[in-house]
């Protein structure tokens, strides 16, 4: 696609599996994960889900694509946003 004869994006199909595993095993045996390891889990799903849909997906796949990772941004942006105090009713 970018006119580079390298092959070795297939091994971040492996990757991408192996933490996939080692994330519900980890999750099975401890219950709950660092906050930084969930970030950089989600960073890296998100990274492939990006590649397969937008980058190398086209028609339909590529607009659903960018529709489901504008969902994503929109949630994890208010996710990242300060929690606003709730005031008591009086």
């Amino acid at each position: 696609m970018f006119g580079v004869n390298w092959g070795g994006g297939l091994y971040f199909n492996y990757v991408f599996t192996a933490v996939w595993i080692a994330d519900v095993w980890w999750l099975w045996r401890y219950g709950a994960r660092p906050s930084w390891m969930t970030a950089a889990i989600h960073a890296f799903f998100g990274f492939m889900f990006f590649n397969a849909t937008i980058v190398f997906g086209s028609g339909f796949v590529r607009w659903l694509g960018v529709a489901s990772m504008l969902v994503l941004a929109v949630i994890a942006a208010s996710r990242l946003r300060p929690k606003q105090a709730r005031s008591l009713p009086q």
